[in-house]
């Protein structure tokens, strides 16, 4: 008996520790009447079920997905795409600044990096290649 009391508080502070708001949640009248419209194997995630804390988790998920709320804590998935979706936001950055640095009207331009140009970035950088060319401000190399 204390044994299986022990596995219950077990999995409610792990089900805490990845939902914090699973306290005032499950006393929540819209996250109760959502899971009253749920199929029984979904409610059952809450009603019925005080040991499996990845089935409450996956369930308190979905009614945050379903209800548009933000979960305070994020899914592994989640956490291994973080790191891409900063390098992603860098990049851009990094490539805005670098359009920005091609755009100066007074760049004195090597062939070779107006080689390694991608169509879309020469696009954005053909009149000023165009006006360098005129002043004289190409050149085979720096």
């Amino acid at each position: 008996m204390k044994e299986q009391e022990a596995i219950v508080q077990t999995a409610e502070q792990e089900l805490l520790s990845l939902h914090p708001d699973f306290g005032t949640l499950k006393e929540d009248q819209q996250f109760l009447d959502w899971l009253d419209e749920q199929p029984q194997s979904i409610s059952d995630g809450i009603y019925k079920n005080n040991t499996d804390t990845k089935w409450a988790a996956r369930v308190i998920d979905l009614f945050k997905a379903d209800t548009g709320q933000v979960s305070k804590t994020r899914s592994t998935k989640q956490n291994k795409q973080l790191p891409r979706k900063a390098a992603e936001s860098v990049t851009k950055t990094k490539q805005r600044r670098y359009i920005e640095d091609l755009q100066d009207d007074t760049k004195v331009w090597t062939v070779a990096e107006i080689s390694k140009l991608k169509p879309k970035e020469f696009a954005i950088v053909e009149k000023q290649i165009d006006k360098a060319a005129k002043e004289g401000r190409i050149v085979n190399s720096l």
